[in-house]
């Protein structure tokens, strides 16, 4: 259960940091309806680097 929170709160936090960058866009005055269309393009353009550079570096576990 305490995983199950945890994960829940990790993922959480990346859609709020989506959300506070919606907000502060909107008051300066620029309307960006793409921050969802940026984040998922930033996590497929991170999963494709870290396979290539665990492949390149023979990397089995980065943690």
């Amino acid at each position: 259960m305490e995983l199950i929170i945890g994960y829940t709160f990790f993922f959480f936090s990346i859609l709020l940091l989506g959300t506070i960058s919606g907000i502060f866009s909107e008051r300066a005055g620029i309307v960006n309806i793409a921050i969802n269309g940026f984040m998922v393009f930033g996590a497929a353009m991170y999963s494709i680097f870290s396979v290539i550079f665990t492949d390149t570096f023979e990397i089995t576990n980065i943690w």
